[in-house]
């Protein structure tokens, strides 16, 4: 029953964070959606850096696993405590989760430019 307890919690504490993500861009998407290059730029984010969290494992193995620290800080440490069900769930759930936010960040930055473009262009008329 314990263990039933700690996935339910786990769960709990991804589902925070990604409920998080998919609202801002569910609305940032009402603002951008006939625009190409929030998409397109926000998207090249998240490969960019997916490929950077991911290439040092490719490279060095484990110990690739400080540079990937080092980049998804600030969620591994929230998400630590998915940490015992083994670090391949843990490395995966928390690098879809930072890429995820990052790549929404820079879309939800865009709908504000676009925003205020539009707050400006009407201004002007």
């Amino acid at each position: 029953m314990e263990t039933i307890g700690f996935y339910a919690f786990a769960c709990f504490v991804i589902a925070i964070p990604v409920g998080l993500i998919f609202f801002a861009a569910s609305r940032a998407h009402r603002v951008c959606k006939s625009h190409t290059w929030p998409k397109v730029i926000a998207l090249g984010f998240a490969l960019v850096y997916i490929s950077v969290t991911l290439a040092p494992f490719a490279l060095f193995g484990s110990y690739g696993a400080s540079v990937w620290f080092i980049l998804t800080i600030p969620f591994s440490l929230v998400l630590e405590i998915t940490a015992p069900m083994g670090f391949a769930a843990f490395a995966t759930i928390t690098t879809i989760i930072a890429v995820s936010f990052w790549g929404t960040l820079l879309y939800v930055v865009s709908a504000i430019i676009l925003l205020f473009r539009r707050r400006a262009a009407t201004r002007v008329h």
